[in-house]
């Protein structure tokens, strides 16, 4: 492991401010190429979420209800046109979770590089954009998981539930958050009342998790994916846009770069730090997505972003500063 110098993560500056005008435009063109990119972008506003709003949509959509209540609800109370509502309400969640991941850096980075890690993030994140229409629960997912990561290296636990919980309406993958805090919370202490906080905090996911499908009725889907995602990583037919032809292994470029970069940081500060732990959810992530979901999707690949970006930016050379779970810890002392 070689050793670096850990500087102090510098306060909040004005560049922390400035930047938030750049994230505006960042948002902005997220969405614009997410909408135009897209062969039926009305889809989601005419069939997908009307289905999901009344409890009619197929498995697992079925069950990802956050979004779409919410963006319904906008629609009903001010009376907009439901594509507008849409697009309005994907640009503010998008420029959230642009300012979320820069919050989430700055506990690590000083301001520039959080905004290059952010710029990084946001570049990477069309790559996503394989569907013919936009999931409303993707950009949820990246804000959510975006700011779960900051509470957990935070350690606000109160904040991180509720976020967790939220999370849980929106897609069953906030599992691998869960995973993340619960691991990083356990690395610390195994005490009966921290044993305790993580059981209750999992069994409430868990109580979302069952009672969504109690609810709106449990519907099953085709689980195992494992041959149909190899195939996959062979061209579709030529009939196809040529980028849709290898929609397949686009994940590839998206994952594949920063798990390299993440392993070259993980080097240099230990499996042991928050780092390696959400480098090996990621991973964890990204085998589970190729047994049981479709590759084809990238967007389930979405929370790879702010669990890898931390680490790739280390791994490209920046020095983290100097919080007890970013360093290497002393022999013979615990670390979290």
């Amino acid at each position: 492991m070689t050793p670096f110098h850990t500087p102090v993560v510098p306060a909040r500056s004005r560049l922390d401010w400035r930047v938030l005008l750049l994230y505006l435009g960042m948002a902005l063109a997220l969405s614009f190429t997410d909408h135009r990119m897209r062969r039926f972008p009305d889809y989601v506003v005419t069939t997908y979420m009307p289905q999901v709003v009344q409890g009619t949509a197929d498995a697992p959509g079925r069950y990802r209800v956050l979004a779409p209540l919410v963006i319904d609800a906008l629609t009903t109370a001010t009376g907009g046109s439901p594509i507008i509502v849409f697009l309005v309400a994907r640009f503010w969640l998008l420029y959230a979770a642009l300012v979320a991941v820069h919050l989430l850096l700055r506990n690590w980075f000083a301001p520039l590089i959080a905004t290059g890690g952010t710029s990084l993030l946001a570049a990477l994140l069309p790559l996503t954009y394989t569907n013919s229409w936009a999931h409303p629960d993707s950009v949820v997912e990246l804000l959510l998981v975006s700011a779960g990561c900051g509470l957990i290296v935070s350690k606000n636990d109160v904040w991180f539930s509720i976020v967790l919980i939220v999370a849980a309406f929106n897609r069953e993958t906030s599992g691998f958050l869960l995973l993340l805090w619960a691991w990083s919370r356990l690395a610390g202490t195994r005490s009966p009342a921290m044993l305790l906080r993580v059981a209750g905090v999992a069994s409430a996911w868990l109580a979302v998790f069952i009672g969504l499908r109690w609810y709106l009725g449990f519907a099953s889907y085709q689980y195992w994916m494992l041959p149909r995602n190899i195939g996959a990583l062979l061209p579709l037919p030529a009939n196809f846009d040529p980028y849709v032809r290898i929609s397949g292994v686009l994940w590839l470029f998206l994952s594949v770069p920063l798990f390299v970069l993440a392993f070259a940081g993980i080097t240099r500060v230990g499996w042991s730090s928050y780092f390696g732990r959400a480098t090996a959810v990621a991973g964890s992530l990204v085998v589970t997505g190729f047994l049981i979901s479709s590759v084809l999707e990238s967007r389930i690949f979405v929370p790879l972003l702010p669990l890898l970006v931390p680490p790739a930016l280390i791994g490209l050379g920046a020095e983290p500063g100097a919080r007890a779970d970013c360093r290497p810890p002393a022999a013979g002392q615990p670390h979290d």
